[in-house]
C-alpha cells in the first residue's frame, strides 16, 4: 500500500493505514507531520518559484524529521517544462514572474549530502497529467498541483499497489486547476486505483 500525506487536514483514521503503508509520500514542508507522524520514505517539492527558493535555503527545513528520514527527494516541477512555460505564465499572470524560476540544483545538495535518491519528474508526467484534467473542461490555471503530479508518477511507479490519499481536500492556490484535479481521482477511484481517506 501507498500513502500520499497531503497537507490539509488529516482523519483519525489514517493512523493504521501509516503503520501498515509500503511507501509513504509527503509534501513540501511536511506540514501535516505532526498530525500524523510516522515513516516518511519521499518527500515531493515544488523546486521552482518561492518555495523552490525558500525549502532548500532553510536550516528548519532541512532538520524536518520527515526530511531526514526520507530516502527519497523528488522535484515534481521539470525544469524544461517550465523553461518552456515561463512566457506563457508571465505575460498572462505577471505576478508570477518568479514562478518558474529553478531551484533544483539547490535541492539535489541535500540528497547528495544524505545519501538520499534524488529524481526530477520527466515532462511527460507534466504533459500527461494536464491532458487528462483537459477531458473535466478545467479554468485556465498555471500548472497542476504537486499532489497531482505525484500521484500520476506513483500510478506509474506502483502499478499493482493500492494507493491512498490522506490530507487531500483539493483546495489551496487559486492558480491549480483543484475542481479538475478532484474529478480527476474521483475517476481513479472509480476505476479502483485509487482511494481518498
Amino acid at each position: 500500500m501507498i500513502l500520499l500525506v497531503g497537507n490539509g487536514p488529516i482523519s483519525s483514521a489514517a493512523r493504521p493505514f501509516i503503520d501498515e503503508a509500503s511507501f509513504v509520500v509527503r509534501f513540501n514542508d511536511c506540514r501535516s507531520y505532526s498530525d500524523l507522524p510516522g515513516p516518511t520514505h519521499a518527500v515531493a517539492v515544488c523546486n521552482t518559484g518561492r518555495p523552490g527558493r525558500s525549502m532548500p535555503a532553510s536550516a528548519t527545513w532541512q532538520s524536518h524529521p520527515a526530511i531526514r528520514e526520507a530516502r527519497e527527494l523528488w522535484c515534481v516541477r521539470n525544469p524544461g517544462k517550465f523553461l518552456e512555460l515561463k512566457d506563457s505564465i508571465t505575460g498572462n499572470w505577471p505576478d508570477l514572474a518568479d514562478f518558474c524560476d529553478d531551484y533544483t540544483a539547490r535541492f539535489a545538495t541535500c540528497p547528495a549530502a544524505t545519501g538520499k535518491d534524488f529524481l526530477v519528474f520527466d515532462r511527460e508526467i507534466h504533459d500527461d497529467v494536464d491532458r487528462d484534467l483537459a477531458d473535466f473542461a478545467p479554468s485556465p490555471y498555471v500548472v497542476p498541483s504537486s499532489g497531482m503530479l505525484a500521484l500520476h508518477y506513483v500510478l506509474q511507479r506502483f502499478p499493482h499497489l493500492r494507493v491512498i490519499l490522506v490530507g487531500f481536500t483539493h483546495q489551496g492556490w487559486k492558480w491549480h486547476p483543484f475542481t479538475a484535479e478532484k474529478a480527476l481521482v474521483d475517476r481513479y477511484i472509480h476505476l479502483g486505483q485509487v482511494a481518498r481517506l
